[in-house]
Order: C-alpha cells, then structure tokens, then sequence
C-alpha cells in the first residue's frame, strides 16, 4: 500500500512539474535539465522521443539503430550535462545531435558491408504521417498519391531541407547547422525543390489550397 501511494505521489509531482515546464521558455528549460534536474530532463525526453524517432527512420529502415542512436544520445546528454551549451532550440539540438549519431552509426556500417559513405548514399524519405495529418485528412487518395511521387521525386538534400524546414519548423540556419551546409546554399537547394514541388503538383496545390482555405 505504501509503495502504490508511494508511486502515486511521484505520478502527481510528475504531471505537475510537466504543466510547469509546458509554460517555460525553451532556454529556461534547457538550462534547468543542465543543471541536475531529472525531471526536466524526463519532460525533454517524452516531448521529443517521438520527434526524433520519426527523423532517425527518414534515414532508415533499422528501428534498432535509430532506437540505440537515440538511447546513446540521451545517456549521453545526461553524463555531460554540466558541460552542454546553452539552446533555445531543444529540437535543433537534438536534431543536430540525433542526425550526427545517425550518420557516424551508418557509416559504420556501410564500411563493414564494404559499401560507399552515407553521404553518397543516404535516403531520406518523407511519409504522410502524424506530421502532415491534416493535408491527409483533406486531400483525396489520388491528390495523396501525387503529393507523396512528387516528393519521392526531389533528391535527398531537398527532402531533408523541405522536412526540416516545413515540416519541423526550424529556421535556414538551424536547417544549415543540422545538415552541416551553409546558409546560401540551404536557400537555394529549398527554392529548387519548392519549384519542383510546383511543377509537379501545379492541379494538386490548386486543389488542395481550395480545400484548406
């Protein structure tokens, strides 16, 4: 009896420290978790698990690599907390962080497989989601299916940049740090796609705008 109320104190301290840090500035929460405080650093993990769990699998196939990738990132986070920059971007910073662990895992690998580097390489693939729930539940299954050729269509860089971007709501220069470009280059690969996008989908977006508008 003891040890269920016991764990029903700690779920009540649990969701009121979460209604705590849902209020708190992103700089503020961060430098909260540097400091030694597991709860916050428990509420960082449960609202960006699933982030970047989706990010990780653009990249791959292989749940466990993402999985491991993430485990080893948040170990990781946890032991060198004191030593971490300041953010006001949590999600930059593990994107950026998810994404180099990814790659460097990868390249592993394709060298024991004896095949070329990941950057030659990589597929990153965007899929209608939880992330685009609302474009899915607005477009017919034929608009679906021309949204979803037109972005298997645009190269690797583009799909992150576009992800990235659109997607995930970072700005250029966090897009530029995380795929490790610089800034006029990132303008430039997201222009190009955009204008691919609307090349291809000129009926559909006029569709879809119809729709949403």
């Amino acid at each position: 009896m003891e040890a269920e109320q016991e764990y029903q104190l700690k779920q009540a301290n649990s969701d009121q420290g979460a209604l705590v840090y849902a209020s708190w500035p992103e700089i503020q929460l961060w430098q909260e978790f540097r400091s030694g405080n597991p709860q916050a650093f428990d509420y960082i993990f449960e609202q960006y698990i699933r982030l970047l769990y989706s990010y990780g699998h653009k990249f791959t196939a292989k749940s466990a690599i993402v999985e491991d990738c993430i485990q080893d990132l948040f170990i990781e986070l946890w032991e060198k907390k004191h030593l971490l920059s300041a953010t006001n971007s949590i999600k930059y910073y593990l994107f950026k962080s998810l994404r180099r662990k990814l790659t460097r895992s990868l390249e592993k690998e394709k060298h024991i497989l004896g095949q070329v580097a990941l950057e030659d390489d990589y597929q990153f693939n965007i899929t209608f989601s939880h992330e685009t729930q609302l474009i899915s539940n607005q477009i017919t299954e034929e608009q679906h299916k021309g949204l979803t050729e037109a972005l298997a269509m645009l190269s690797k860089r583009q799909k992150e940049v576009i992800y990235l971007r659109y997607f995930s709501n970072l700005s250029y220069e966090e897009v530029a740090s995380i795929m490790g470009l610089n800034l006029n280059s990132t303008y430039k690969i997201v222009s190009k796609a955009i204008h691919a996008l609307k090349q291809h989908l000129r009926l559909t977006v006029a569709i879809l705008l119809l729709l949403l508008y």
